[in-house]
């Protein structure tokens, strides 16, 4: 007699799960951004997310898999608070928009440096040769450059490439140099006070 093939039971460990990934890169983002260190120690990640390090390296093979997975994390988490901010400004101008954009990029990058730093570590080391980094921040750039569009002033995709790009390099210099660098009670608040000099300037400027 043939056994029911709904009662075999196949051999061997069950295959890991999504979850068990998501787990692990959840524990590696806690790691980062309790600043307690800047490496990423694998034995002591499969550990906190209850599995072997061998489990472990099915998902992640090396360092440089974990971080860019940890990059490709950050990407996206920043594209969907990117949509929500505009969501949220529905109806306002350009400017005002624009300048939202802003405001959630030096929040979230503030609020997550450890892992901003590492997906930026990431792409210094390996620049365009990652082709999910540079569809990523392509993403991210479409994203003002649907809002540039908008104006009267800009012409043709490739300006608007050029003024979304600049646009994002003035942000992203601020942020970084600005917030931790400044002499006044308030440095965020004086980084945007930058970012709405330079936001206002393109925008005037290609409004008609």
């Amino acid at each position: 007699m043939e056994p029911n093939s709904q009662t075999v039971r196949g051999r061997g460990r069950p295959p890991l799960s999504e979850g068990v990934r998501q787990r692990l890169l959840t524990h590696a983002r806690e790691l980062l951004r309790s600043g307690e260190q800047e490496s990423l120690p694998i034995r002591q990640l499969a550990a906190s997310a209850g599995v072997s390090t061998g489990s472990f390296y099915k998902f992640f093979p090396d360092q440089h898999a974990l971080r860019e997975a940890l990059a490709m994390d950050v990407y996206a988490e920043l594209a969907l608070i990117l949509d929500r901010t505009l969501s949220q400004a529905a109806g306002q101008s350009v400017y005002d928009r624009v300048m939202h954009l802003a405001v959630a990029y030096v929040d979230y990058v503030q609020a997550n440096e450890k892992l901003w730093a590492n997906l930026l570590e990431f792409r210094r080391q390996y620049r365009d040769s990652n082709v999910l980094a540079v569809e990523a921040e392509n993403a991210l750039f479409g994203v003002l450059e649907a809002e540039l569009d908008k104006l009267d002033g800009v012409d043709g995709a490739g300006l608007r490439a050029d003024l979304a790009r600049a646009l994002w390099a003035s942000v992203h210099g601020i942020t970084v140099q600005t917030v931790p660098n400044s002499f006044k009670e308030d440095p965020r608040g004086d980084a945007l006070e930058q970012m709405r000099l330079i936001i206002d300037a393109v925008i005037t400027r290609y409004s008609s």
